[in-house]
């Protein structure tokens, strides 16, 4: 009995140590770019290359699966773009590749699913090893992870507007009422009386629909002496209104000549914090290779405080990489490029789209542009800024990504001679 407590004893330790050194030589394939197995992302396949490993084993790198990536990127399109004018979320993203037979791997595609390709850093170029602690069964802080350097899928920018999106669509950070709501006002219009959200109501079994105060909803009438207003007239009024005095062909000439006298005066300023950031960037990509470098010679130890000092290292890169493509981007913004005549179409479509209730289009592009509809009494006050508008109008905004754009980015005959609009 003693012999076999002993011997026990003994290979409980050595599986011990077995298990320790085979961890920590899987992080350091992970730290020198290697795939450790595993099933590869959807978008990429494991790839043996000419390195050598235990056995004679040869190791592997992720590389594009292109077949596979084209639904990635479609799925990105998808959900930034929408389908056919509409807008998409994970659910009708998932139906509407389900409905045309692409699948992910032979299974269907789910909310899950769709949520993970929208979220997972491979697809930017980062791939993390190291995540979760299977003993645990939860996930390691980041500091303990490992990022293997991929080829991207989908560009920093167009990855960077997907999460903005994503984050903004939470039911935390947005009420759902205000994705779901088949109101053209509900998440934008106030009480002036009170200052709460009016939402949709409803009277005499359905028949009647008017804005109500959420707050006299909620606690009763007493709480607020705001009035009831008729949807269908609260609603055309706006309309009416932001047709008349914002999408007018002089209006918006209005707007695009004050955006072109900020964007000339901001030009030196941009210039000299783009510079500024490219600097920032070099030094930090300097100060990542240094430590780098110290920990392939050995003259550094590559233990806990290291590897928080390199994630909080990467993580102030990715921030001023983040900085420098929002200012690139107003740099690129074709503002002297947009023709009167195109003014005067734009005018005609997006009114005329306004009043097309058959899709969401008026609600999307109404919260894009429109900051509050405050109702006092018999007046309605629309509040919203020349930045928004030029943000939606060139189509820089995620919550406008259907909308008709004054800049020309495609060609009927998909020629050199393009047609005039509606051709």
């Amino acid at each position: 009995m003693l012999a076999r407590r002993v011997f026990s004893a003994f290979d409980e330790y050595q599986s011990q140590e077995n298990s320790k050194h085979t961890s920590r030589a899987m992080r350091e394939n992970a730290r020198r770019g290697f795939f450790n197995g595993s099933r590869a992302a959807f978008g990429y396949r494991a790839v043996e290359t000419e390195a050598l490993g235990n056995r004679g084993r040869r190791k592997k790198k992720l590389l594009i699966d292109e077949s596979e990536a084209a639904v990635v990127r479609a799925i990105y399109d998808l959900y930034l773009d929408g389908h056919e004018g509409r807008r998409m979320g994970m659910k009708q993203i998932a139906k509407h590749l389900n409905a045309r037979g692409v699948l992910m791997r032979g299974s269907i595609w789910g909310i899950q699913k769709v949520h993970k390709v929208l979220s997972a850093g491979v697809y930017r170029g980062e791939f993390a090893y190291n995540v979760i602690d299977s003993k645990a069964g939860k996930k390691r802080p980041p500091s303990e992870w490992i990022t293997i350097k991929v080829d991207p899928i989908i560009d920093a920018e167009t990855f960077e507007r997907v999460r903005q999106r994503r984050e903004g669509r939470r039911p935390s950070a947005v009420a759902p009422r205000r994705l779901t709501s088949p109101a053209l006002l509900t998440g934008i219009l106030q009480c002036g009386h009170c200052g709460a959200a009016m939402t949709l109501a409803t009277g005499k079994s359905g028949r009647y629909r008017y804005y109500k105060c959420s707050r006299r909803i909620n606690k009763g009438n007493a709480q607020c002496s705001g009035r009831n207003v008729p949807l269908p007239l609260l609603d055309e009024l706006v309309l009416w209104e932001l047709e008349q005095r914002v999408f007018t062909p002089l209006k918006l000439r209005e707007i695009l000549a004050e955006a072109r006298r900020a964007l000339h005066s901001r030009t030196a300023t941009d210039r000299q914090k783009l510079e500024r950031l490219q600097t920032e960037l070099r030094r930090k990509d300097e100060s990542l290779q240094r430590l780098y470098e110290g920990v392939e010679t050995g003259v550094l130890t590559l233990d806990e405080t290291l590897q928080r000092r390199v994630q909080q290292a990467k993580a102030g890169r990715e921030s001023v990489l983040v900085e420098m493509a929002g200012l690139r981007r107003r740099q690129l913004l074709p503002l002297e490029r947009i023709l009167p005549s195109q003014v005067e179409a734009f005018s005609h479509v997006i009114c005329r789209k306004l009043r097309d209730r058959t899709s969401a289009f008026a609600r999307d592009y109404l919260h894009a542009v429109v900051d509050a509809v405050v109702v006092n009494g018999e007046t309605a006050t629309i509040s919203g800024s020349h930045e928004r508008l030029l943000d939606a109008i060139a189509g820089r905004r995620s919550g406008a990504d259907q909308v008709p754009r004054l800049m020309r980015d495609w060609r009927a005959r998909r020629d050199s001679n393009s047609r005039p609009l509606r051709s």
